[in-house]
C-alpha cells in the first residue's frame, strides 16, 4: 500500500490559495497549482462540519456551520453563505418522516465547492452523522458507538471513526476546531465511531455504495458537481431535544498527475487519492444462525460472508495482503473478539479491489432475538495509524491513539428455535414455461399447485420471507417469454413477485426461487459455481422452495441442467419432450399429496419431462403417456 500524508487542512489551504488569487472572493478563482511540498498533498480532508437541529414547528433542519479554526473557517465560507452564492449543503425532510416517533428521512445534498475545476476532484466523500454513543468496543474500549435505543441511521454505507468530536480536538488550534457562537448548546456527540454515506457520482440518492461503479473509485466530479443521498435516522426519542446532531465530510484527495491538465480524469489520481483504509465492509448473508428459544436454550454457529473492499490492492496482491486483523466482536454473542483474518475463507471476487470471505463464529450464546449485533473491524496495514504525516510539529494535533481502520456494525439474525432437521429436503421439477402462463393456466389448476408452493410450511428462515423470484438462471440471452400470469397469482396471494436477470444465484429474501432452463434462439448456458451449489443447498435447508423449470428440446438443452442435478446429488435428469408434440393437453394423472391438494386438472404445452433415478423421487403430475411432468426429488446436502 502507498504511504499517503493526512491532513486536515489541505481543502482549507486550498481554498486559501484560490481566495489569495481572487481577492477572498469565492466565484470564479483564478486557479493556481499548490506548490509541490511535503505539506498537505494527499490523505483524508475535512471539507465541513455542521450543527444539524431539527425545528417540529417548521418542519425543517438548520444547518449551522461550526466555527472552525484558520484553515477551516474557510472551508465553511465556501460550503455555506453568506460567502457561498448558493447553498452548497442542503437538507430536504421526505414525506416518509414520522417525527412524532422519532424518524426521519433526510435527503442531503452536497455540490463540490469548485464546480468545474477539474484539479479538485474529490474521492471517498463521507457525509458522516455525529451522535450519542453507549456501546463500547471490547477491543478497543475507546470505540463508543450507538445502544440499540439510540440514535442511529438505519441505511448506513459504513462506519468511521474520522472526525470524532471527541479525539480529532486541539481545540483552539491550527488543526482542530471549535464550536461557533450559534450551535447547540452543551451538545457534543460522544460516539468515537460514526455511521456515513458515501457521496459519489455514480450513485443516486439512494443506491447501496456496493452498487457502484468501482471503476470510477468513488470520484466526486467537479461537474456536474452534485450528489445527493438519502439517511434513514431514527433518532432517541428521550433526548432534550431529540433531533440534533453534529454533520462532517471527510473527503480524500491528492494532487493529480500534471500530463492530464485540463480535465484531470479520475486515471490522473494515483491511489494515494482516495481512502487508504478499506473503502467497503459488507455481510451480504448469514449462512448459518445462532439460535434462541429462551434463556436456557440458545446456542449455534454464525456463519456469513464478509465483502471486504480496498483501493490499494496491486496486482499479484489480495485484499487481506492489505490488513493486519479482522475483528469481530459482540456483547452479547461471544465471549471475546476474534481475529478472523487467518480463518476467513476466500468465496469470490466480482471486482480485483474487492473480495469476499467465508467467515465462521462458533459457540455464539445470544441473549434474545433481537438487538444481537456484530462489530466488525479491519486494521489497515499500511499506513497503520490516524496520525497526519505533515511537516511542522504534530504534536499541534490530537488523533486516535488506534490503527487506522474500517468499521462496520451488522444485525445478527436469531432463529427463534434450536437446529431443527427437517425428515427430508426436496428440489421441485416444473414444466414448461407455457404451463404457467396465459396459454394453460384457464380452467385448470396450475395456479394452484403454486399457491401450495409457495405457501409450503417448512422449517427455517427463508420460509419467513415474502418474495418469489424468478430467476433466469445461467441462460444468456435470457428467454423473452412473458410472466405476467404467475406474477398477478404471486401478488394477489400478498407476496413480491420479481424477475431477475442477475448473473449469480442469490436466496436473499426469498421464499420460493423458480430458476429458468427454458432458452430461445441460439441462446447458451454458462456454469454453475461451486458457491451458487452451495447457497441452492443452504436455500433448501432453511426452508427455501427451490424450482427448476424446464421444456421441450426446441428450447432446452441439458447442457447445463443435468451437471447441476448432479452436483447437487439430485437424482433427476432430462428425458426429452412430452408428447404429443406442439400441442396443449391436459391430465388428471395427479399424485395426492400436500403440494398437490385442489389440482385436479393440470394442462401443459409441450413440455419436457424428468426422468427419475431414485424411487426417493415423488411424481406429482404425469402426463397421459405416463411422462414425469411435476416432480418432488430429494438433495444431498452433506
Amino acid at each position: 500500500m502507498r504511504s499517503r500524508m493526512y491532513s486536515v487542512v489541505l481543502c482549507g489551504f486550498v481554498m486559501l490559495l484560490l481566495m489569495s488569487c481572487s481577492g477572498g472572493e469565492p466565484t470564479s478563482p483564478a486557479i493556481e497549482r499548490p506548490a509541490e511540498s511535503g505539506s498537505a498533498q494527499s490523505g483524508h480532508h475535512l471539507w465541513g462540519l455542521w450543527d444539524f437541529v431539527y425545528d417540529p414547528d417548521s418542519n425543517s433542519i438548520d444547518t449551522l456551520p461550526l466555527r472552525t479554526a484558520e484553515f477551516n473557517a474557510n472551508v465553511v465560507r465556501f460550503l455555506q453563505p453568506p460567502s457561498s452564492p448558493i447553498h452548497l449543503l442542503t437538507v430536504t425532510i421526505n414525506s416518509g418522516s414520522d417525527p412524532v416517533n422519532g424518524y426521519l428521512v433526510l435527503d442531503i445534498s452536497l455540490r463540490h465547492p469548485f464546480i468545474g475545476v477539474n484539479l479538485f476532484r474529490g474521492f471517498d466523500v463521507r457525509g458522516i452523522i455525529m451522535s450519542e454513543g453507549g456501546s463500547i468496543g471490547i477491543h478497543d474500549p475507546e470505540i463508543s458507538y450507538f445502544q440499540p435505543t439510540g440514535t442511529r441511521v438505519l441505511n448506513p454505507d459504513g462506519y468511521s471513526r474520522w472526525w470524532n468530536y471527541q479525539e480529532f480536538t486541539s481545540y483552539g488550534t491550527i488543526l482542530g476546531y471549535t464550536d461557533g457562537a450559534k450551535t447547540t448548546p452543551g451538545f457534543e456527540p460522544d460516539a468515537t465511531l460514526n455511521p456515513y454515506k458515501v457521496f459519489s457520482d455514480s450513485l443516486d440518492e439512494e443506491a447501496p455504495i456496493y452498487s457502484m461503479d468501482f471503476d470510477q473509485r468513488a470520484t466526486f466530479g467537479t461537474y456536474p458537481g452534485f450528489n445527493t443521498r438519502r439517511y434513514r435516522i431514527q433518532f432517541n426519542i428521550n433526548g432534550d431535544p431529540p433531533f440534533r446532531f453534529k454533520y462532517a465530510i471527510d473527503a480524500s484527495w491528492s494532487m493529480p498527475d500534471p500530463a492530464f491538465e485540463p480535465d484531470y480524469p479520475v486515471e490522473a489520481y494515483d491511489l494515494s487519492a482516495n481512502c487508504q483504509e478499506p473503502y467497503l465492509l459488507r455481510v451480504p448473508l448469514f449462512e448459518d444462525r445462532p439460535y434462541y428459544e429462551d434463556p436456557s436454550t440458545y446456542g449455534g454457529d454464525a456463519v456469513f460472508l464478509l465483502t471486504i473492499g480496498d483501493w490499494q490492492v496491486d496486482s499479484g496482491e489480495t485484499v487481506l495482503d492489505q490488513l493486519t486483523h479482522i475483528w469481530v466482536e459482540s456483547p452479547t454473542l461471544i465471549d471475546s473478539p476474534m481475529d478472523v483474518i487467518s480463518s476467513a475463507e476466500f468465496v469470490s471476487s466480482i471486482h480485483h479491489t474487492q473480495a469476499t470471505y467465508r467467515i465462521t463464529i462458533p459457540n455464539c450464546h445470544p441473549t434474545g432475538l433481537e438487538g444481537q449485533k456484530f462489530l466488525i473491524t479491519a486494521e489497515s496495514a499500511d499506513p497503520d495509524t490516524y496520525a497526519p504525516q505533515i511537516d511542522g510539529d504534530p504534536n499541534l494535533f490530537d488523533w486516535p491513539e488506534a490503527p487506522l481502520a474500517a468499521f462496520t456494525v451488522v444485525d445478527v439474525p436469531i432463529d427463534p428455535e434450536g437446529p431443527v432437521e427437517p425428515e427430508e429436503y426436496y428440489v421441485v421439477g416444473l414444466p414448461d414455461w407455457c404451463a404457467l402462463t396465459e396459454h394453460c393456466t384457464t380452467g385448470v389448476d396450475n395456479l394452484q399447485l403454486i399457491t401450495n408452493l409457495i405457501e409450503w410450511d417448512l422449517d427455517g428462515p427463508y420460509n419467513d420471507e415474502m418474495t418469489v423470484k424468478w430467476w433466469g438462471g445461467h441462460v444468456i440471452p435470457t428467454a423473452p417469454y412473458s410472466t405476467s400470469v404467475i406474477q398477478t397469482h404471486v401478488q394477489s396471494l400478498g407476496y413480491t413477485f420479481v424477475r431477475s436477470q442477475e448473473p449469480a444465484f442469490d436466496p436473499a429474501g426469498c421464499r420460493m426461487i423458480i430458476v429458468n432452463f427454458v432458452r430461445s434462439g441460439l441462446a447458451q448456458y454458462t456454469p454453475f459455481t461451486g458457491q451458487e451449489i452451495h447457497d441452492m443447498k443452504d436455500f433448501v435447508f432453511h426452508g427455501g422452495v427451490l424450482c427448476f423449470l424446464i421444456e421441450n428440446t426446441n428450447y432446452f438443452d441439458p447442457v447445463e441442467f443435468e451437471p447441476l442435478m448432479d452436483a447437487l446429488s439430485v437424482p433427476l435428469t432430462y428425458g426429452g419432450p412430452a408428447e404429443p408434440p406442439s400441442t396443449d393437453t391436459q391430465t388428471t394423472d395427479i399424485t395426492d399429496h400436500l403440494l398437490t391438494t385442489g389440482v385436479n386438472t393440470f394442462q401443459y404445452w409441450t413440455c419436457g419431462e424428468f426422468l427419475l433415478e431414485s424411487e426417493d423421487c415423488i411424481s406429482l403430475v404425469r402426463s397421459p403417456t405416463g411422462e414425469h411432468l411435476v416432480v418432488l426429488a430429494p438433495i444431498d446436502l452433506g
